[in-house]
Protein backbone atom coordinates (compact mmCIF):
# COMPACT_ATOMS: atom_id res chain seq x y z
CA UNK A 1 0.00 0.00 0.00
CA UNK A 2 1.15 3.52 -0.74
CA UNK A 3 2.07 5.99 1.95
CA UNK A 4 0.43 9.41 2.25
CA UNK A 5 0.29 12.32 4.64
CA UNK A 6 -2.76 14.58 4.89
CA UNK A 7 -2.47 17.83 6.84
CA UNK A 8 -5.17 19.59 8.83
CA UNK A 9 -5.43 21.99 11.76
CA UNK A 10 -7.31 21.22 14.95
CA UNK A 11 -7.36 23.43 18.07
CA UNK A 12 -4.12 25.15 17.10
CA UNK A 13 -2.30 21.89 16.39
CA UNK A 14 -1.13 20.69 12.98
CA UNK A 15 -2.35 17.12 12.54
CA UNK A 16 -0.56 14.82 10.12
CA UNK A 17 -2.81 11.89 9.18
CA UNK A 18 -0.55 9.06 8.01
CA UNK A 19 -2.00 6.27 5.89
CA UNK A 20 -0.48 3.22 4.26
CA UNK A 21 2.92 1.74 5.10
CA UNK A 22 5.71 3.68 6.77
CA UNK A 23 8.74 1.75 5.57
CA UNK A 24 12.32 2.28 4.42
CA UNK A 25 12.84 4.63 1.50
CA UNK A 26 10.47 7.27 0.16
CA UNK A 27 7.80 6.98 2.92
CA UNK A 28 10.35 7.73 5.66
CA UNK A 29 11.91 10.50 3.59
CA UNK A 30 8.47 11.99 2.92
CA UNK A 31 7.73 12.11 6.67
CA UNK A 32 11.09 13.71 7.40
CA UNK A 33 10.58 16.38 4.72
CA UNK A 34 7.03 17.15 5.83
CA UNK A 35 7.95 17.54 9.49
CA UNK A 36 10.96 19.69 8.59
CA UNK A 37 8.86 21.91 6.32
CA UNK A 38 6.19 22.40 8.99
CA UNK A 39 8.75 23.29 11.66
CA UNK A 40 10.45 25.72 9.27
CA UNK A 41 7.06 27.34 8.65
CA UNK A 42 6.65 27.95 12.38
CA UNK A 43 4.28 25.07 13.11
CA UNK A 44 5.51 23.95 16.54
CA UNK A 45 2.62 21.79 17.78
CA UNK A 46 2.49 18.62 15.71
CA UNK A 47 0.33 15.54 16.09
CA UNK A 48 1.05 12.39 14.11
CA UNK A 49 -2.15 10.40 13.72
CA UNK A 50 -1.22 6.79 12.96
CA UNK A 51 -4.72 5.35 13.25
CA UNK A 52 -4.85 4.60 9.49
CA UNK A 53 -1.26 3.40 9.23
CA UNK A 54 -1.43 -0.21 8.06
CA UNK A 55 2.22 -1.19 8.57
CA UNK A 56 5.44 0.21 9.95
CA UNK A 57 8.84 -1.48 9.86
CA UNK A 58 11.78 -0.77 12.16
CA UNK A 59 13.04 1.93 9.78
CA UNK A 60 9.61 3.58 10.00
CA UNK A 61 9.78 3.50 13.82
CA UNK A 62 13.22 5.08 13.58
CA UNK A 63 11.78 7.81 11.31
CA UNK A 64 9.14 8.56 13.96
CA UNK A 65 11.77 8.90 16.66
CA UNK A 66 13.89 11.16 14.45
CA UNK A 67 10.84 13.35 13.77
CA UNK A 68 10.23 13.71 17.52
CA UNK A 69 13.88 14.62 18.09
CA UNK A 70 13.83 17.15 15.23
CA UNK A 71 10.70 18.79 16.62
CA UNK A 72 12.26 19.07 20.07
CA UNK A 73 15.52 20.48 18.70
CA UNK A 74 13.58 23.19 16.88
CA UNK A 75 11.44 24.19 19.86
CA UNK A 76 8.45 22.16 18.80
CA UNK A 77 6.36 19.50 20.42
CA UNK A 78 5.20 16.29 18.78
CA UNK A 79 2.63 13.82 20.03
CA UNK A 80 1.45 10.58 18.47
CA UNK A 81 -1.90 8.83 18.22
CA UNK A 82 -1.09 5.20 17.66
CA UNK A 83 -3.00 2.15 16.60
CA UNK A 84 -3.30 -0.60 19.18
CA UNK A 85 -1.01 -2.86 17.13
CA UNK A 86 1.84 -0.47 17.86
CA UNK A 87 1.39 -0.60 21.62
CA UNK A 88 4.17 -3.00 22.57
CA UNK A 89 6.76 -1.75 20.09
CA UNK A 90 6.19 1.97 20.64
CA UNK A 91 5.81 1.69 24.39
CA UNK A 92 9.33 0.30 24.51
CA UNK A 93 10.68 3.81 24.09
CA UNK A 94 9.91 6.72 26.38
CA UNK A 95 10.90 9.12 23.59
CA UNK A 96 7.46 8.91 21.97
CA UNK A 97 4.57 10.80 23.56
CA UNK A 98 1.77 8.32 22.78
CA UNK A 99 -2.00 8.69 23.10
CA UNK A 100 -4.96 6.38 22.54
CA UNK A 101 -7.09 8.98 20.74
CA UNK A 102 -6.76 12.23 18.85
CA UNK A 103 -8.91 14.12 21.35
CA UNK A 104 -6.70 12.94 24.23
CA UNK A 105 -3.56 14.02 22.36
CA UNK A 106 -5.00 17.42 21.41
CA UNK A 107 -6.02 18.05 25.03
CA UNK A 108 -2.48 17.29 26.15
CA UNK A 109 -1.17 20.24 24.13
CA UNK A 110 -3.40 22.55 26.16
CA UNK A 111 -2.09 21.10 29.40
CA UNK A 112 1.56 21.64 28.50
Amino acid sequence: MDFSIQLRESRGVTVLDLTGSLVRGEPCEKLRRQVGDLLAAGKKKLLLNLEELSFMDSIGMNALMKAVILAGEQGGEMKIVRPREMESAASATSLLDLYESESEALSSFLAS
